[in-house]
């Protein structure tokens, strides 16, 4: 199975493009092999299967088919062998009109019989639905995977279908084939240069080149190409086409953004500023109007300094805000409630604010420069400590976040 899936891969990536427009209506039919992976509760081990279906293709988006297919399974209870069939009807929707690779959903309704002697539901109405992608590779043959689940009506049952097959379309019908049968080969013009393909010398001619009698592009017809804004990218390939004289573009014609901070280079008045920074509209930092302090829900072991990975979101988030704002620095400050000695209180609220303050730097990127750490012990409560609840607030840190001068 593993080879087969590697087969089918390598086949759909090398195959080469066609029109799936050319051929747009036809009956088809589609043989497969697949895998099935049985419910649990029918006792039988999965297994492969093969099928095969018959189909009309109404058009390049909807098709209607019918499926038979068998299997041989081995019952885990008794040992036996089981003799497996299934047909069903289904209607398939294909979700684009592309003329390489067209993924489809499908739904329909059918019969399972797993043939168990002296079981209640051997056989039993089921439905399927399921989703694939067919890859075209020639006009009329296609390539076909799928995926299907299946539902007993009766037992309950749920199975699912790995399946791959070749599609072949008969015949068909298309406007555009037509025309171009009905039409005499030796009075067509292929590149629409006005020459007839019996007497065009030069069969691939640009559209719009100004040919001479054998099909082939004057040479000193050749006009310049047209470039209105004076930016050195043609008119027919540049994606902005009013940049101002003097500005320097890519390839497309559109000016460049060095900093990446949607500011073009033009019209940056602060070219180099950070990633990530949210600017104004000349491209300069944005700057904060006051200190914003933020409580960070810290739950550090007892005694203990070390940073619980719970905690990583909430600094991560801090460390973002401070990138948005390059011209901040902010002042992590570790507070404890008044249990147990001041002195030793003071130690691990500083402490642990260092700890914090060197995530920031070290994990985040922040310029030690702008993060700084203090203790401040028991010293500034924000709650009474009397009481557990107060001094669950009091014990917290906080990250001060306020504009560099």
């Amino acid at each position: 199975m593993k080879k087969l899936l590697s087969g089918i891969a390598l086949l759909a990536a090398t195959a080469p493009s066609v029109n799936a427009e050319e051929l747009d209506s036809g009956f088809y039919i589609f043989p497969s092999i697949g895998y099935f992976l049985l419910d649990d509760d029918r006792n039988a081990d999965n297994t492969a299967t093969a099928s095969f279906a018959v189909g009309y293709q109404f058009n390049n988006r909807f098709s209607t088919e019918a499926a038979y297919g068998i299997f041989d399974t081995e019952s885990n209870v008794t040992g036996k062998d089981i003799d497996g069939s299934y047909y069903h009807v289904d209607a398939v929707y294909h979700l684009n009109d592309d003329d390489t690779l067209q993924p489809y959903v499908l739904a329909g309704i059918g019969n399972m019989d797993l043939g168990i002697p002296n079981s209640e539901n051997d056989a039993e109405t089921s439905y399927n639905a399921g989703a694939g992608f067919k890859r075209h590779l020639t006009e009329n043959l296609s390539l076909r995977a799928e995926a299907r689940m299946f539902y007993g009506n009766d037992s309950n049952n749920k199975d699912a279908l790995l399946n791959f097959g070749l599609v072949y379309l008969f015949g068909g019908s298309s406007s555009s084939y037509a025309e171009e049968s009905s039409a005499d080969d030796s009075n067509y013009d292929s590149d629409g240069d006005g020459i007839m393909d019996s007497q065009d010398q030069c069969p691939n001619t640009a559209t719009g080149a100004e040919v001479d009698g054998s099909g082939c592009v004057i040479v000193a017809a050749v006009v310049a190409p047209k470039d209105s804004d004076n930016d050195g990218v043609a008119d027919s390939a540049d994606q902005c086409p009013n940049t101002p004289a003097g500005r320097t573009v890519d390839a497309n014609g559109c000016e460049l953004d060095a900093d990446g901070d949607s500011v073009v280079d033009g019209a940056d008045k602060c070219p180099e500023t950070p990633e990530g920074a949210k600017v104004d509209e000349t491209g300069c930092s944005l700057a904060i109007a006051e200190t914003i302090t933020q409580t960070l829900h810290v739950k550090f072991p007892n005694n203990s300094s070390i940073v619980p990975s719970s905690a990583k979101p909430e600094i991560k988030e801090l460390s973002v805000f401070m990138t948005s704002y390059p011209a901040t620095k902010v002042t992590i400050e570790g507070h404890t409630d008044s249990s147990g000695e001041a002195k030793y209180n003071q130690y691990l609220s500083e402490k642990r604010a260092k700890a914090i303050a060197k995530i920031l730097v070290e994990d985040y990127g922040i310029e030690s420069s702008r993060v700084d750490a203090i203790g401040y012990g028991e010293e500034k409560p924000i709650a009474d400590n009397t009481s557990a609840e107060g001094r669950k607030q009091n014990r917290r840190v906080e990250a001060v976040i306020e504009a560099t001068k």
